[in-house]
């Protein structure tokens, strides 16, 4: 079964790492060999040649563009289409000349703004998936360098593929028809080793917050939370964020940390790669965004053994079964969030529980083995029926 994967142009970001974790999967323990488009010679390519892994760089760009009705905002809009356009019509090119596209199977385009795998589809008729990542409310938030868009993906995409119910939902009011929508969770690497929780010796409650400094992951809130604490509990803590972001939005809420007089208990770490080697490090993982597609971070803590309090948003509570393996607090409450740190920190027989039963829930529902072997099985299903109907199963 020979699968050509299409690659999102921002390679740094969960989604081209959680694809080549899949392709890697589906090359090792299945009979898939994989075809890779990438946008240019970015991480994701180093990776695929160092296991030779087949792939090409096409030049294809997104085609979304942020809303701005200014007179600026439509020169951008204009210049973006242009660039999009030339981009598209020079990926196709570059992929008649490289790839025999009669030997392929089946298109799988790993992010809902890519639209390559449309036109390949259009061209060769070969089965298009698509992965859906984003939030459907970006119909909404973006202009797309092609009109009806979602006519498009209705008619050109075989099956959707919705990383939670929280991201089906989403597109379904957006207008795909929920049919051609399966949920398929993303998996992470299950280390066969088992795991060793270390400690920090300081014996401070140490918590940890990862991903992207913005707005939308929430750290502010986070920081307001430990300004509602108690003197006693704020002296037990030490809380590192980690990852790298807006720069505006990092001043801001380093200053609101300096005037809260919180200087002693907040540690911006920076971008990491090694990651999983130093989650054991941590007792709790904090997650504040607005909306989590799936939730990657959350489930990287969770397999950590952190005990996680995550916000009731997205795809959290379908990940985190609240008061079990985890801890739900409102959105955007930031009194709950300082109260459910403050729980934790007082029960400390219960919080290495929680962990246990998190790690659990993990290998039980979100390894790379249950992601990959579920897409394989929708491969199957494509190339045997010929259609695909989620209302069948």
């Amino acid at each position: 079964m020979r699968v050509l994967f299409i690659s999102h142009e921002d390679a740094d970001f969960g989604a081209p790492k959680a694809m080549f974790e899949l392709i890697l999967n589906l090359k090792n323990n299945y009979d898939v060999e994989p075809i890779v488009l990438l946008h240019s010679d970015d991480n994701i390519k180093k990776l695929c040649d160092k296991v030779e892994i087949e792939n090409y760089v096409v030049g294809h760009r997104n085609c979304i563009s942020k809303k701005n009705r200014s007179i600026k905002g439509y020169i951008h809009f204009c210049l973006k289409k242009i660039v999009y356009n030339l981009s598209r019509i020079i990926a196709l090119h570059r992929i008649k000349k490289n790839i025999d596209m009669k030997s392929i199977d089946i298109i799988h385009t790993n992010v809902s703004i890519i639209d390559l795998g449309i036109d390949l589809h259009k061209i060769y008729g070969i089965p298009n998936i698509l992965h859906l990542r984003e939030p459907g409310t970006i119909i909404n938030e973006y202009k797309f360098c092609r009109k009806r868009y979602i006519e498009l993906i209705n008619k050109n995409c075989i099956c959707n593929i919705a990383i939670s119910n929280a991201i089906k939902e989403q597109w379904i009011e957006n207008g795909i028809r929920e049919s051609n929508i399966k949920v398929i969770y993303d998996g992470v690497n299950i280390p066969k080793m088992p795991i060793t929780k270390f400690r920090y010796t300081d014996k401070k409650v140490h918590i940890v917050m990862c991903g992207s400094i913005s707005k939308q992951k929430g750290q502010h809130q986070l920081i307001e939370a430990v300004r509602l604490l108690p003197i006693n509990y704020k002296n037990l803590l030490k809380i590192h964020f980690i990852g790298k972001g807006d720069k505006k939005y990092i001043n801001k809420i380093k200053s609101n940390i300096v005037s809260y007089k919180l200087n002693d208990i907040f540690i911006f770490e920076g971008y990491k790669k090694n990651i999983s080697e130093i989650l054991p490090y941590f007792d709790i993982g904090v997650s504040c965004s607005k909306f989590e597609p799936f939730g990657r971070v959350t489930v990287e803590y969770m397999l950590a053994k952190l005990c996680v309090i995550a916000s009731n948003t997205g795809a959290s509570p379908e990940i985190i079964d609240d008061n079990q393996n985890g801890f739900l607090y409102r959105y955007n409450n930031y009194k709950d969030l300082a109260q459910k740190i403050r729980y934790v920190i007082d029960n400390k027989n219960l919080k290495i529980n929680i962990g246990n039963l998190a790690r659990k829930k993990v290998i039980d529902n979100f390894s790379m083995d249950i992601h990959s072997r579920n897409i394989y099985r929708l491969y199957e299903r494509i190339l045997n029926e010929g259609v695909y109907n989620e209302t069948r199963i």
